[in-house]
This record gives C-alpha cells, structure tokens and sequence, in this order.
C-alpha cells in the first residue's frame, strides 16, 4: 500500500511539474507582424519636404527625418525671428490633428530658420497607433 502511494505521489508531482514547465514555456505561434513604410514628398507655393518617413506597426509609429527646401531667395527668410512649422494627419473624423510641431522666436537675432531644415519629424518617439490613417503633410 505505502508503495502504491509513493507511485501516485511521484507520478502527481512530476505530471504538475510537466504542466507547470509547459506553461510557463509555452511557445507562440509566430505573429503576422505587418509593417507598412511611407516615403512622402511634397511641394506647396514656396516649400518642398522629401524623405518624410512614417513606419507603422500595429502598436505604434514612427514618424520623421524629412527636410524642408525653401523655394524662394534664400535672403527673404535668413533674418526671420521666428518661424513654426507642423506635421498634420486627417483623423477618424476628417479633422486636421497635429502630430508635430517645431517652433523658435528669437529677440536677440535670427533663428536660422534655413539651417533648421534637414531633418525634421519625430525622431523615433514613439506613439500608439490604432489604425493607418490618411497621412497629410501641410507646407
């Protein structure tokens, strides 16, 4: 009968210690990660944006590195005090939402808006992403 026992017991300890181990160890299938590139470029009345990357994954995105050109005389814009630009998406709703806005004033002399241009955007920060929506970019 002690023998008996002492099977069961053994034979109840190692199937928890089975289970406990594949539980814990579990393999997952491999996920259908997609990640969808955009390379935008673009022109207005006096700007340019080339390069303008969006990386999307299912968990967030990425947005940045584009540059700006400025089409007109480069003399009309160098002593600037103050300039802005920002990066806009058309939400769910069909509303402008700003995803990235750059600002500087000066009072003591120019910002050196043209030299401010070469890589503009996020820079890696990260932001939730809930679906792909219809990126605008607003020069």
């Amino acid at each position: 009968m002690k023998k008996i026992i002492f099977l069961l017991s053994a034979i109840f300890i190692i199937s928890n210690v089975v289970w406990g181990f594949m539980y814990f160890k579990r393999i997952d299938p491999p996920s259908n990660i997609v990640v969808q590139v955009y390379n935008l470029n673009g022109t207005g009345e006096v700007w340019d944006i080339t390069d303008y990357k969006i990386i999307v994954s299912p968990n967030k995105i990425l947005r940045g590195h584009g540059k700006l050109a400025y089409k007109g005389d480069p003399k009309n814009v160098e002593n600037s005090t103050y300039y802005k630009f920002e990066i806009k998406k058309i939400n769910p709703y069909g509303k402008d939402e700003t995803v990235f806005v750059n600002e500087a004033s000066s009072e003591a002399g120019p910002v050196g808006l043209l030299d401010n241009l070469d890589d503009i955007g996020l820079h890696g920060t990260i932001m939730k992403a809930s679906s792909i929506l219809k990126q605008s970019i607003f020069i």
